[in-house]
């Protein structure tokens, strides 16, 4: 990670706030070096998301597939936008995002690896818990639904916009 040491601290400057201290050293640590790996179609979706955040940064950036990190990241993006009117201040919710991410992955309740495990091999429950998205109301097995159809739902339960 040391080449790209810049880049990692730029992205964790995008979800954490100047000056906050960093929650979940770790993990950011394990997801930034794990390249994303989509086994639902359309997945590949999120991890561009991700992957265009590089356009961003003015440095040195990985080339190829996109990280873990990067594509939480970049859902993150989009939930922002989806739930935030003022697209003057984008940017702001990034942060609030990136976190409930991190809380409904479970993120500093179970060990990193496993967390990271389950949610690229898609091993959460069937309403999603342990995943970027749990929901209570669908009785779809959202381990087979791609992300943002994951995240439609979840907007749908938990924030009625659609």
């Amino acid at each position: 990670m040391d080449r790209y040491e810049g880049y990692f601290t730029w992205l964790l400057g995008l979800v954490y706030p100047e000056g906050e201290l960093e929650e979940h050293v770790r993990f950011n640590q394990i997801a930034f070096s794990t390249e994303f790996v989509s086994i639902v179609d359309y997945d590949e979706n999120r991890e561009a998301d991700g992957v265009r955040l590089r356009s961003d940064y003015k440095g040195v950036t990985p080339k190829g597939v996109g990280t873990v990190l990067e594509t939480i990241i970049g859902v993150a993006h989009r939930c922002e936008m989806m739930t935030y009117e003022n697209h003057e201040d984008d940017g702001v919710l990034l942060g609030y995002w990136y976190n409930e991410l991190l809380d409904n992955l479970r993120v500093g309740e179970l060990d990193e690896e496993f967390i990271i495990d389950r949610f690229l091999t898609r091993t959460y429950t069937r309403n999603g818990v342990g995943s970027l998205f749990p929901i209570t109301s669908n009785s779809e097995d959202l381990r087979y639904l791609e992300i943002w159809d994951q995240m439609m739902l979840y907007f749908n339960e938990y924030f009625d916009l659609f």
